[in-house]
Parts: structure tokens; C-alpha cells; sequence
């Protein structure tokens, strides 16, 4: 399914929340809607399944204008961060759910429930109580009821936001290959850099209810448009040269025992397999980044003389 945005505005209290964005999104594609809390990437969702009447502008499904239908017609499904199960129903229950709003015979219904519960894992727990599972159950539950629905369009609101780190890592993936395994058209809406990089084919990089840039995980990390997304996709170091101003990620800021620029260290963060170094500079602050096996024969502390070297031109902001 082909979806079309088309100079869609709306309004809380004569505030934008979106202000004329366009966006088009390919059939089989999953898009990431990446920006700050209050950016109306969750509004633009909101609108896209039909819960929020767009004020201006038009929405097209594969060229067809949608923009009065009702959700029920848009065959959208949509995964919540609060998951919304129904405590009082089983796993199998909740799944099944509504494929029996849509009249399936509840011995069809129940089968093809089932067959989803195993593409997510939950084979055998199909009578289980939703309270008794853990977070990431229930999120593998939501997942499979909304897949089981065949949507045209499926739609997620922050995910996984309430599961641990290792556990968010694990949901990503999973999630992007059912998605790539169901060709669904997808929208992924995500405050996380990391997992926006990670899970999707671009990425829209939204502000105050515009886009600031669209592009894939490589170009919107390496090549922003601008320093809103220079500084939102991760850590940028911001160098005047010669009456321009480029920026480096920290991993284009290279430490030397010796030779290069010089640099006093501010701080050090130890961040698993990466080091982070923070140190003024002619620059002023700079922070770079190394792996921490390099790191261990040259520890570096707060107040240490260091050398570096900037690789690369850096990108022109």
C-alpha cells in the first residue's frame, strides 16, 4: 500500500502540530517517524489510522483519497506502547479478537490466531491470563493481533518504550523481519535515534510539526540537512574553519598519544565497548569517541593533555 500525505495540517489550540508535511511512503516500506516529544510525529500517526481528523490536506491510500474514511475502512492496525490487551481475555482471546469483529468464524479465527502466536513465539501460551506474561509477551501479543488482521497499513506508537535495553534490541529485530517477511507498509514512531537507525528503510526527521530531513539511516546520521538533525541523530561536534562551520561525529575525531592538534580532557565516559572523551580544544569542546580495548594502554583522565587529528572534511552546515 502506497500512502500519501498531502499538505496535512492540524491544530491543538491554534498551536501546529503539523503545518502543510508532505511525505510519501512506498509499498513494503518501513518508515521511521523520528523527532523530540511535542514534534507531531504521534499526531501524523494518529491521523494516517483515522483517529484524528486532518484540519487541511488530503490523504491518499495507493491513489485513492481516504481522507473522509472512517478507520474501520482504512484496514490499518496499530501497535500501542500501552499494548491495550484486554486483561479479562486469554492470549489466544486477545488475538483472535478482532478477527471476530470482522465475522470469522471463530474455529478459522482461533487457527489462524494460533498461527501467528507461533510467528512470535508464544506457541503453548495460548491460555494464559495477559497479566501473567512478562512486557515483552504482551508486546509479542500485540504484535501478532495486529498482524493477524492482514492490514494494509501497520502502524506503531513507541513499542517498545517500556521493555529494558536488551529486550528492546531483541523486539526490534523481530519486528523488522515479520515486517519484511509481510511486505507490509509500515510506520514506525520512535524518540530513540538508535532504534529508528536500526529498524527502518528511511527515516523522517520531524520538528514542530514539519519534516526537517527524510532519508535513509546512513544519510540522515552522515549527511544531515541541517543542525536540528546534525545534533538529534547523536553526538555532533560543531568546528569553525576558515569561515565555515562543519561537523564531526565523534568518531571522525581521532586520540593520539602524540603529533595532531591539542586538546585537555574535560571527561571520559566507559561506555561498554566504546570510550567517550570529552577535552577543549582550539575548537572549544569536542567530544570523541574510541573502543575501549584501544583505550587500555592510554587511560586518560579528567585534566590529561591529549593529541587528535579530525578525519575527513567533516559535512557543511
Amino acid at each position: 500500500m502506497k500512502i500519501d500525505c498531502k499538505d496535512i495540517t492540524f491544530t491543538y489550540d491554534q498551536v501546529y502540530a503539523l503545518h502543510k508535511l508532505n511525505l510519501e511512503i512506498s509499498s513494503g516500506e518501513l518508515v521511521a517517524l523520528l523527532g523530540p516529544s511535542g514534534c507531531g510525529k504521534t499526531t501524523l500517526l494518529r491521523i494516517i489510522a483515522g483517529l484524528l481528523p486532518m484540519q487541511e490536506g488530503a490523504l491518499l491510500y495507493n491513489q485513492e483519497d481516504i481522507t473522509r474514511w472512517t478507520p474501520q475502512m482504512r484496514n490499518t492496525a496499530m501497535v500501542f506502547q500501552s499494548y491495550a490487551l484486554f486483561p479479562h481475555l486469554t492470549v489466544l482471546e486477545n488475538v483472535a479478537y478482532g478477527l471476530h469483529a470482522k465475522s470469522v468464524n471463530r474455529k478459522e479465527a482461533n487457527k489462524k490466531a494460533k498461527a501467528y502466536l507461533e510467528k512470535v513465539h508464544l506457541q503453548g501460551m495460548e491460555d494464559r491470563k495477559i497479566q501473567e506474561l512478562s512486557g515483552g509477551q504482551q508486546q509479542r501479543v500485540a504484535l501478532a493481533r495486529a498482524l493477524v488482521l492482514s492490514p494494509d497499513v501497520l502502524l506503531f506508537d513507541e513499542p517498545l518504550s517500556n521493555l529494558d535495553e536488551k529486550l528492546r534490541v531483541k523486539m526490534r529485530r523481530e519486528i523488522r523481519m515479520l515486517q519484511r517477511e509481510s511486505g507490509i507498509t509500515t510506520l514506525y514512531v520512535t524518540h530513540d535515534q538508535e532504534e529508528a537507525m536500526a529498524i527502518a528503510d528511511r527515516i523522517v526527521v520531524m520538528d514542530s510539526g514539519h519534516i526537517q530531513q527524510i532519508g535513509t539511516p546512513e544519510t540522515v546520521y552522515h549527511e544531515p540537512a541541517n543542525r536540528f538533525v546534525a545534533d538529534f541523530m547523536g553526538v555532533s561536534n560543531m568546528i569553525s574553519k576558515d569561515g565555515q562551520t562543519r561537523m564531526y561525529r565523534p568518531e571522525n575525531i581521532v586520540l593520539k598519544s602524540g603529533g595532531g592538534e591539542k586538546g585537555v580532557v574535560k571527561w571520559t565516559e566507559h561506555l561498554g565497548s566504546i570510550q567517550q572523551v570529552c577535552f577543549d580544544s582550539q575548537y572549544g569542546e569536542l567530544i570523541a569517541q574510541r573502543f575501549s580495548k584501544d583505550a587500555a594502554g592510554y587511560v586518560l583522565k579528567k585534566g590529561d593533555n591529549l593529541a587528535f587529528e579530525l578525519h575527513g572534511s567533516g559535512r557543511k552546515l
